[in-house]
């Protein structure tokens, strides 16, 4: 199986390795924030924590999906949602990493296919001493099935978002 296929199968959830991606900012220091690119989360700098909104959708067969929005490739649609202007992923847009989505007037999402399995424990053990990596057991928290990805293309909307399960 090529890595590209086993990087869109498996999922791992730690939010806080991905939250770098959530804000981009100007400065050097978590202090000195001039610009959030992100405005759709709430910000804790004491805490160091970005809250952000969790969306209901579903997948055409009518189940229920949670997800997290988080870059969109539409300059208009991320001011609009309060996403972050990544107009990259438009380049994604023709390759089959993608999952396929509608979206209606009120920015509800219906995924054709790809859903996430969050029953599996996550588990990270460190390696031999004294380095400790490569790990000596890793597996994910959550498995996403052969049809999932983070990349949704939005076919009656020609726009590309990236999305957290």
């Amino acid at each position: 199986m090529k890595s590209s296929k086993l990087l869109g199968r498996y999922v791992c959830g730690p939010v806080m390795a991905l939250s770098v991606s959530f804000l981009l900012i100007e400065a050097s220091s978590a202090a000195n924030i001039t610009k959030l690119f992100l405005t759709s989360g709430q910000v804790d700098l004491a805490r160091e924590v970005v809250r952000l909104p969790l969306h209901r959708g579903r997948l055409s067969s009518g189940e229920t999906v949670w997800f997290v929005l988080t870059d969109v490739s539409d300059f208009d649609t991320s001011r609009k949602m309060g996403l972050t202007w990544a107009p990259s992923l438009s380049k994604a847009k023709d390759l089959a990493s993608t999952r396929a989505a509608e979206m209606d007037e009120s920015n509800n999402f219906t995924f054709k296919l790809g859903r996430v399995d969050f029953s599996p424990v996550q588990t990270l053990t460190a390696g031999k001493a004294p380095n400790f990596f490569p790990p000596g057991l890793a597996r994910a928290g959550s498995v996403g099935d052969a049809h999932y990805s983070p990349l949704v293309r939005v076919a009656n909307r020609m726009t590309l978002f990236s999305t957290l399960p």
